[in-house]
């Protein structure tokens, strides 16, 4: 087996455990399960009492167990994005304006009329996508003080899940037209 397919594996393992984490919500113990299992068939391929290791069943085991761990670290980052709740959503839904001072942290995205900017807070965890108008024009790193109302995404649009879609590029609360 060579070291390009036995990337390929690992890269396979690392996306398997990202997709099936997307599919399922999978409980912390089996995920230590596929942690352990992963390292008990590293060393257990490690330890064979075979000297021409590189060419022996035992490699396979090993790398098996390298495949577990990347499956592991998948679902592991997966689920630690996808259920992590910052501080940001506390100003969500709420019926009190709230201000913020935060940084323009990509490039807007320019529309006919408007704008989106994608805003991090100053102090806190997650970004905010902003709607505004499209005059005056804002730039990437431009620091803005945000006066208004905060909501959490909506998480079906149109058949789409909308809310699901900007959390991963971190977004967790939506602005439209705020001061």
């Amino acid at each position: 087996m060579t070291a390009s397919r036995i990337f390929l594996y690992f890269c396979l393992s690392f996306v398997a455990g990202i997709f099936i984490a997307s599919l399922f919500l999978i409980p912390v113990i089996v995920n230590y399960g596929v942690l352990f299992f992963g390292v008990f068939f590293m060393v257990f391929g490690l330890f064979p009492g075979n000297k021409k290791f590189l060419h022996s069943p035992a490699r396979n085991l090993f790398i098996f167990g390298f495949c577990l761990l990347f499956l592991f670290f998948g679902i592991f980052r997966y689920q630690s994005l996808f259920f992590k709740t910052p501080a940001i959503t506390e100003c969500n839904d709420t019926s009190k304006e709230v201000i913020l001072i935060g940084i323009v942290s990509e490039e807007p995205e320019i529309r006919d009329k408007i704008l989106k900017l994608k805003v991090q807070p100053k102090n806190l965890d997650g970004k905010i996508l902003v709607t505004a108008d499209r005059y005056p024009e804002y730039k990437y790193g431009d620091k803005l003080k945000i006066k208004g109302f905060f909501k959490t995404p909506v998480k079906d649009l149109n058949g789409f899940n909308y809310k699901d879609y900007l959390k991963k590029d971190g977004i967790y609360s939506v602005a439209e037209w705020p001061e």
